[in-house]
């Protein structure tokens, strides 16, 4: 029996009292109180999945965005199940899916998409950002959603100068997100042709030891392992700007195949069982949001 097991069994029931106080104080408001008792109930059971929810929830409510998606990613290694109905219930993620589901069978530009809210909104949710780390996302709704940012991300890139720093996490995780599920996420002609505008820049700018915007590595990276460009590792030399890029480098991107590889296994997710089990209007969803298996 491990050492917070031991202190729950000497108070019954006080974990259950003291996530019901925050998450009271966290519907009235009271975020700062509710971290407070969260934080208590953490200290007694360092491994309760909604302690960690309800703190990340507290956390993103105080803009303490870092804090927040620490916690949900945690919350998410420790009870995957249900992690992807959670992130569809936020409004900024349930808005792009509801758009989305409008223009069917079009496929929208990614400034419509995004819609009033900005893509801003989207980046800001910690929890979704958490997941696109944590896991493979298992679910045919936000796979279209996933499959439709990533086809407007690359093509703004290609032929826009892009320099979106707000929504760079979100792009980073992303990429993340697509090394995970082996780039499952179906592509066309052209936005092959803008990938591969992007992956010619970013090894251009590594050949002449020139800058690499970090909106280029994140569109490579989306669509390829950064292991598989010309020398990968001196990108572990460079410094860079943002956080979620220096761990993606150093966690997935710049590994050797082989640990790419044990990567991905440690991820690794059923598909959506409607796809998996042959589902024909689920694989015609997928394909015409564009997510299909190579």
């Amino acid at each position: 029996m491990s050492r917070s097991d031991r202190r729950i069994e000497r108070r019954p029931g006080e974990i259950d009292g003291l996530i019901a106080t925050a998450a009271a104080h966290h519907a009235g408001g009271r975020h700062k109180v509710a971290a407070k008792y969260f934080r208590q109930a953490l200290s007694l059971f360092p491994d309760n999945a909604a302690a960690h929810d309800g703190i990340a929830n507290a956390y993103q409510a105080l803009g303490r965005k870092e804090e927040a998606l620490d916690h949900f990613s945690r919350s998410i290694i420790l009870s995957p199940a249900g992690a992807e109905f959670s992130a569809k219930r936020r409004p900024a993620i349930a808005a792009a899916l509801k758009r989305l589901a409008d223009a069917w069978p079009r496929q929208l530009p990614l400034d419509h998409l995004i819609g009033d809210q900005g893509h801003g909104a989207l980046a800001d949710e910690a929890l979704l950002l958490a997941l696109l780390k944590a896991k493979l996302v298992a679910d045919l709704d936000l796979e279209r959603l996933l499959t439709a940012i990533r086809r407007g991300f690359v093509q703004l890139a290609a032929t826009t100068k892009l320099n979106d720093g707000r929504n760079l996490p979100l792009f980073c995780a992303l990429a993340q997100q697509c090394f995970v599920n082996d780039y499952v996420f179906a592509d066309d002609e052209g936005e092959r042709a803008h990938a591969q505008l992007v992956y010619q820049r970013t090894v251009a700018a590594i050949d002449n030891d020139s800058d690499i915007p970090v909106i280029d590595l994140a569109v490579t990276g989306s669509y390829l392992p950064l292991y598989k460009l010309p020398q990968a590792s001196s990108l572990l030399d460079r410094s860079w700007p943002d956080p979620i890029i220096r761990r993606g480098l150093r966690s997935a991107g710049t590994m050797s195949p082989p640990a790419s590889r044990a990567c991905r296994r440690r991820h690794r997710r059923p598909l959506p069982h409607a796809v998996a089990r042959g589902d024909r209007r689920a694989r015609a969803a997928c394909a015409g949001a564009g997510s299909r298996r190579r």
